[in-house]
């Protein structure tokens, strides 16, 4: 959590009121803004978290399944000896975690109970606001008074302006390129290093079919994953309780149906490999990602290899202050390059 706490290093120290913009709710900006409070006191901030979805978590989306089963829509596994920011974080909020085998775990009532135990803890600290479906239009330096100001649309469709002392964009960079316009203009070598920074999985798709029994362990299928047999949307599927889920194919062909259509050749696809009774799911479930206009730039959907993990460069300018250190970007995909776009980096990014 160093970046967040050195631009906030001696803030409290003086007598004015500091204003602090986070743009996502996503757990960076919520890890941001949780520092941030632990590091002024209440009566000298005033935080406001701009979040553009309707709700908190970014790519964090859990759902829950007949039955009070939680399945995650996003981010899903998390390893304690490699994730330690995570699974500190996790704890100190009370999340609890299952095995999966292999030193893997997830969290009980999904990864997105970290986002929202984040979010009721910020909710409830005073000074401390998130907006949702609020999106942000400008930001602006307003030299020489050391300044920012930030236009965004609120919930309402109606333009706000706020006035910060430092602003933490905590959304996908290319997103931010793309969306938010800057003045004056962001350097070249920030452009670029937005520009090639990848969003990570925003190209994923998952799909979900909860049934009222394990009907598989009938015929004597009992696994963990499995990659898929028969041609169909899902490139491979998993096993989680009464439920199959499976990652979408990034094949054009299964991509482009519209999801009614999708689902129903996903069923076909489990059926051949299940049997009949994957034909009456009792309920299911699809987060097409690529579809979200909050995860998914437009340079996102160019790629043509989403499954591969990015070497993320360009760290220095990535994670250095802009515009006399009030502008910082601090999304997970800025964090360390071994943790860069995964939930240990969103918590390293915002801290």
């Amino acid at each position: 959590m160093a970046r967040t706490n050195d631009v906030l290093v001696a803030t409290d120290a003086g007598e004015s009121m500091r204003t602090i913009v986070v743009v996502g709710a996503g757990l960076s900006g919520l890890v941001a803004a949780d520092a941030i409070c632990r590091a002024i006191s209440p009566c000298k901030r005033s935080i406001h978290v701009l979040e553009s979805r309707d709700r908190v978590g970014g790519r964090l989306l859990s759902v829950e399944l007949p039955g009070s089963q939680i399945i995650d829509l996003g981010a899903t596994w998390i390893w304690p000896a490699s994730n330690p920011e995570l699974d500190r974080l996790a704890k100190g909020l009370d999340v609890p975690r299952l095995s999966e085998g292999d030193g893997a775990f997830r969290f009980e009532r999904g990864s997105q109970a970290v986002a929202l135990g984040l979010a009721d803890s910020l909710r409830s600290s005073e000074n401390v606001s998130i907006r949702l479906q609020c999106q942000v239009l400008s930001v602006s330096s307003l030299s020489p008074a050391g300044k920012i100001g930030v236009s965004f649309r609120n919930s309402s469709s109606q333009d706000e302006n706020m006035i910060a002392d430092a602003v933490f964009v905590a959304c996908p960079l290319r997103l931010a390129q793309e969306h938010i316009f800057f003045e004056p203009s962001l350097g070249e070598d920030l452009v670029a290093a937005m520009r090639s920074c990848r969003t990570w999985m925003a190209q994923q798709g998952k799909f979900v079919a909860a049934y009222d029994s394990t009907f598989w362990k009938n015929r004597r299928r009992k696994f963990y994953w499995e990659k898929a047999s028969v041609d169909g949307p899902l490139d491979v599927f998993f096993e989680h309780g009464d439920a199959i889920w499976g990652f979408l194919s990034n094949e054009r062909r299964w991509r482009s149906l519209d999801s009614d259509d999708r689902q129903h050749r996903i069923l076909l696809q489990l059926r051949a490999m299940l049997g009949d009774e994957a034909m009456s799911p009792v309920a299911v479930f699809e987060q097409d990602w690529a579809r979200e206009a909050a995860t998914c730039s437009a340079s996102d959907a160019a790629e043509a290899h989403p499954w591969k993990h990015p070497v993320y460069g360009n760290r220095d300018v990535l994670s250095r202050g802009h515009w006399n250190s009030t502008l910082w970007f601090i999304g997970s995909e800025t964090s360390s390059a071994s943790t860069a776009g995964f939930m240990e980096g969103g918590v390293g990014g915002g801290g």
